[in-house]
């Protein structure tokens, strides 16, 4: 067997695992909210931003930083596209 046939093997089964397949889900459900999808490109760009501009002394700083604006700004959207409406159907 040479190097390529067991990349594709190794491929297949990566593909075949349920975290890549629940990860290929939350991609299209993020691509269909356009909002969603700029915040987050948004958030991905300041991201390499920091890595590619920042010294390693204030690197992780800035990275915590950014992550705790992310998680607020997660927290946020995931009540209102699945809690909201959750609640307006159980009233």
């Amino acid at each position: 067997m040479d190097i390529n046939h067991k990349a594709k093997e190794f491929a297949a089964y990566i593909k075949n695992t349920n975290e890549f397949k629940y990860m290929n889900k939350c991609k299209m459900d993020i691509d269909k909210n356009r909002s969603l999808k700029r915040q987050f490109d948004s958030y991905l760009n300041k991201k390499n931003a920091i890595y590619s501009r920042s010294s390693k002394e204030d690197l992780s700083a800035k990275l915590e930083k950014l992550d705790r604006e992310y998680d607020t700004f997660l927290i946020y959207h995931l009540y209102q596209i699945i809690w909201k409406p959750l609640k307006i159907l159980t009233l």
